[in-house]
């Protein structure tokens, strides 16, 4: 984030701005610096109870005798690029000045929680995660509290839960809502670092060797799309795939009744003439934001060679163009917040973990015994689910949440929002979902990685699942 300013004649070109900032708002003085949610934290208003607990004593991490300064770097993550194009003198010089007075002493309090959870992933805890299956539970009616329109496990029906580990959980999720709610969100502060270089030397110092190595989870990096962000890479390339539809008019000269489906924009859009392909998230746009920032909420439109032609603004009612220069930089900038957004933020928790994954397990559950097929199979995609599942209520969720630090609504909005993407859900094969996509150009959907890859995952997929039923059902009896 950074501090507001009064006009967007102040804005600088794309290309200069810090690229490490936060993805998922952006202020009125233009796209964001550095990172955004690394800041400076005066005037914390933390119980000092807390202040120990949460420590992340990242200067840890920069004093160690390992001089890292001259590895080198394999494109593995996005800010690799930035330190493989550094020179030797640049890469020591700030790996110097870093280890000499780490800024990273300055954390405010979340960002501090979040680099201490980082820093407990390592590979011994995720094997940990993956292994010990639980025992069978019996089936019954789940103990579930109310989060909004779903029904969330408690803690303790875990699968090889205990009663101490379920006294830790209770206690800490309390001791982590406290905390919470006595932090300040950190919206005035200045940027963090200095530079892009500056914040990959922090990366490579302090992150890089609590992340997954290169092979386990971590796919090819794409510069366009990952590093540069090109609105087009995302849209084609990345998740906006997931997003994506065709652009129908009912008839050549009938440019204002343009169509897609799930159209959020509102009646007032009309798409530029060679515009094919849409990704629409104009639904955000109804929902306030704190003071300083622009509102969620815009519609990108794709030619059919797949340059974008058009930014619709929801809140301002206009649609920009490449004509527009800087304005049309900070309207593609305000599209890719957006989408971020409602992709990682709030789609995610909403869609995957508490529509899909916790359905699946209150299903399973709930109506099937230990030792049924149906249910053997889903232990093996629902394990673990109630644990984060409950979690997410409030490390994410609660009003002061991380949904709500990560983004720029209104925590009295966000549960409405929550709501809404709720409400919009709706079950699709993949085979379906693409469907769903509309008539795109010859080509255009066949070329796309989703697509090509989505349906091997699904074929496979499907495959497994038929073998694994006509174990226990004739042929059409499942």
């Amino acid at each position: 984030k950074t501090q507001a300013s009064t006009t967007r004649d102040d804005l600088r070109s794309t290309k200069q701005r810090g690229r490490g900032g936060r993805a998922f708002v952006a202020s009125r003085s233009g796209p964001l610096e550095p990172p955004s949610s690394v800041m400076g934290c005066s005037g914390s208003r933390l119980p000092s109870c807390c202040v120990e607990l949460i420590a992340a004593n990242p200067t840890d991490e920069l004093s160690d005798d390992v001089d890292r300064s001259k590895e080198r770097v394999d494109l593995e993550f996005p800010p690799d690029v930035l330190l493989r194009s550094m020179s030797d003198e640049r890469r020591h010089e700030l790996t110097e000045n870093a280890r000499a007075a780490p800024k990273t002493n300055d954390l405010d309090p979340f960002t501090g929680l979040l680099y201490k959870a980082t820093k407990e992933q390592n590979h011994a805890y995720f094997d940990k995660k993956a292994t010990g299956m639980g025992n069978e539970e019996p089936r019954k009616p789940l103990e579930t509290r109310p989060f909004g329109p779903f029904r969330i496990p408690e803690f303790h029906e875990e699968a090889n839960a205990s009663a101490w580990k379920d006294v830790m959980r209770e206690f800490s999720t309390a001791l982590e809502l406290e905390v919470l709610n006595s932090m300040d969100f950190y919206d005035d502060q200045a940027t963090f670092f200095d530079s892009n270089d500056e914040a990959a030397i922090y990366y490579h110092e302090t992150l890089r060797h609590h992340l997954p190595r290169h092979g386990e989870g971590v796919g090819a990096l794409c510069v366009k799309k990952h590093v540069d962000g090109d609105a087009a890479a995302l849209a084609f390339t990345g998740f906006g795939a997931w997003f994506l539809k065709a652009v129908v008019r009912p008839a050549p000269d009938e440019a204002t009744a343009a169509l897609w489906a799930g159209r959020e924009a509102s009646a007032g859009c009309v798409p530029p003439p060679s515009a094919v392909a849409v990704i629409d998230v104009c639904a955000q746009a109804k929902y306030a934001v704190r003071n300083g920032y622009e509102r969620y909420g815009a519609a990108a439109f794709f030619s059919a060679d797949r340059s974008p032609v058009g930014v619709w603004i929801e809140s301002e009612e206009r649609m920009y163009t490449p004509v527009d220069g800087r304005e049309w930089e900070f309207a593609v900038w305000r599209f890719k917040c957006s989408l971020v957004y409602q992709s990682f933020a709030v789609g995610h928790l909403v869609w995957v973990h508490w529509s899909v994954s916790n359905t699946l397990v209150l299903s399973v559950r709930e109506a099937l015994e230990p030792g049924h097929c149906i249910r053997k199979l889903c232990n093996e995609f629902t394990h673990g689910s109630i644990t984060i599942n409950q979690a997410a209520c409030v490390k994410l969720a609660s009003a002061r949440g991380a949904i709500s630090r990560i983004g720029a609504i209104n925590t009295d909005d966000v549960l409405k929002y929550i709501d809404e993407l709720a409400q919009k859900f709706t079950f699709a094969t993949f085979p379906q979902m693409l469907e769903a996509k509309g008539e795109l150009p010859e080509g255009m959907l066949d070329g796309m990685p989703m697509a090509q890859d989505g349906r091997k995952l699904w074929a496979v997929t499907h495959a497994f699942v038929q073998a694994y039923l006509s174990i226990f059902y004739r042929r059409g009896g499942a």
